[in-house]
């Protein structure tokens, strides 16, 4: 999720008057991505901190650079450590990201509280991360900012009526092996299939539904390390006829089936900001159940705009899930007014200005 977030920002600043040069790993995980990114116009250079060669190029484009721009979704490693040496080492302007802000060992919060100190501006995703920089990290309160990513609100919107019949039909075609109606109570779920997004305890609150409601059929859009143990899961249970595993699906797909499903449902043990698929979700006019995670309550301000749920406990996912899944008026309004927020508060096209302002004062920093 964090890599589209990205690919907005990188795109839509490329479409002004900065030269965009993305610094990307050499791995086959992120070659899909980097693919699209190029393909876009973005300059992509896959290079590889271990390889002197490749340490050499990556020294000599950050020493080019106006300002180096480091994305972190985890608090650090050896690849964004050596670019902010690098970036100090040539006396160029860093800015710092922040998608997550973790409780972290000693030596991670020694690292870390350098970065703040040698960056010139560090952007949060959400105000629980600014408030992890400042308090835990000591980081200089006016070097924070909070930027919440953006959404294709133009991509991810409501479907039509006929649409929507269209796209269940499909759907269940290509899942279940037989149309789904509307008789077919469909919830989505977005994410990585790693330990962060917490998918076990999705299939616990799955099983807890489907016991009542056998036309139950929650889908999980995603890939990750966690797919054959969660498939064994849904095996051991029996819910083969009830949760989906649909692997990862292009981000046109995405928009078609949250905008077709009845409910999305974010079950992640913690997040950075308010989780990009619960924002898109919410721009197709889905009504959502989440965790109460890192910037989620920043998005899910209201009990109009979702229902929250402590993070790892099923039983309260399955409760409020239920508590939507019986109630389509209910829903309809949901999706509704979120609909209407994330189209006038979060969009790429600010995130993208915000961006560029902080950039932009970086550089000033340089001249100045």
């Amino acid at each position: 999720m964090y890599l589209r977030a990205v690919v907005h920002h990188l795109t839509g600043l490329e479409s002004s008057r900065w030269r965009v040069q993305l610094i990307c790993r050499r791995d086959r995980i992120l070659d899909a991505w980097a693919d699209d990114l190029a393909s876009s116009g973005c300059e992509v250079h896959r290079l590889d901190v271990a390889r002197p060669r490749d340490l050499q190029r990556i020294a000599g484009l950050i020493r080019a650079a106006a300002v180096v721009h480091l994305n972190l979704a985890f608090p650090s490693g050896k690849y964004q450590f050596t670019c902010a040496v690098l970036a100090s080492s040539f006396r160029r302007p860093l800015v710092v990201t922040h998608q997550l802000a973790l409780a972290l060992p000693r030596r991670w919060k020694v690292a870390m509280r350098w970065l703040g100190r040698a960056a010139s501006r560090h952007i949060a995703a959400s105000h629980r991360t600014r408030d992890y920089l400042i308090r835990e990290l000591e980081y200089p309160p006016s070097r924070v900012v909070v930027i919440h990513h953006g959404v294709d609100a133009d991509l991810f919107r409501p479907a039509t009526l006929s649409a929507r019949h269209e796209r269940r039909r499909v759907i269940g075609e290509l899942l279940d092996e037989a149309p789904w109606g509307e008789d077919v109570l469909f919830t989505c779920t977005v994410a990585r299939l790693s330990p962060q997004k917490g998918l076990f305890e999705l299939v616990d609150a799955v099983q807890l539904m489907a016991a009542a409601r056998p036309n139950l059929r929650a889908v999980v859009i995603g890939e990750g390390e966690l797919r054959t143990r969660i498939e064994q899961e849904i095996g051991s249970r029996g819910l083969e006829r009830n949760l989906f595993l649909a692997g990862a699906r292009p981000s046109a797909q995405i928009a078609e089936w949250l905008a077709a499903c009845d409910l999305f449902i974010l079950p992640s043990l913690y997040e950075g900001g308010p989780a990009i698929a619960l924002m898109e979700a919410l721009a197709c006019g889905c009504a959502a159940v989440a965790t109460s995670v890192g910037g989620v309550e920043e998005m899910v301000t209201n009990a109009s705009l979702g229902r929250l749920v402590p993070a790892g406990d099923a039983r309260a996912l399955a409760a409020a899930a239920e508590e939507l899944l019986k109630d389509p008026d209910a829903r309809a309004s949901m999706g509704r007014v979120a609909r209407e927020r994330v189209a006038a508060e979060f969009s790429v096209a600010n995130t993208v200005r915000r961006t560029d302002d902080v950039l932009d004062e970086a550089a000033a920093d340089r001249r100045a």
